[in-house]
């Protein structure tokens, strides 16, 4: 066997093994059924924008995945500020539930009644966040939604008119 003749060979065996890989690559690209982009799945909140201290504010948080693949796995988290002061980052209330399977083009949507408090004119920041994973990944992906709630009342007001 001469080595032209079998340079050949191994020359159309590389070049079918790469035709083979780059019709993969184009089917698999243009199909496009396996991807899934954070930018696709919408979490939004809606409430009212003013509600008054110590007072049910009701909320409603929607899940929409506007993807071709499902996402799995998927956790809801609300958090919102605990305390009645201005600066109380540190302490959350945060809301934990598990939502499951939301399938291609599906919108869930889940109640909650929140408690705010604090003094009239603070405005509260309430979060959602997704936590879900896609088939063939063991990756945890996230997505946020922010609202904002302005207090109009405070729960207690106190007056004290004394002699000077």
């Amino acid at each position: 066997m001469s080595h032209g003749s079998m340079f050949k060979k191994f020359f159309v065996v590389s070049l079918l093994f790469f035709l083979g890989a780059a019709s993969f690559f184009a089917f698999t690209f243009l199909k496009g059924n396996n991807t899934v982009s954070n930018d696709n799945i919408e979490v939004s909140i809606l409430g009212n924008a003013f509600t008054k201290g110590g007072d049910k504010l009701p909320i409603n948080v929607s899940i929409t995945n506007k993807n071709k693949s499902q996402i799995s796995g998927v956790d809801l988290v609300v958090s919102y500020p605990k305390g009645s002061g201005t600066n109380d980052t540190s302490e959350y209330v945060r809301l934990r539930k598990t939502i499951g399977t939301i399938e291609s083009g599906e919108t869930k949507s889940e109640p909650y009644t929140l408690v705010l408090y604090g003094e009239q004119g603070t405005v509260k920041n309430i979060t959602a966040s997704i936590e879900y994973r896609v088939s063939g990944s063991n990756a945890l992906f996230i997505k946020d939604a922010s609202f904002t709630v302005t207090l109009s009342e405070a729960p207690l007001s106190l007056l004290v008119e004394a002699p000077e």
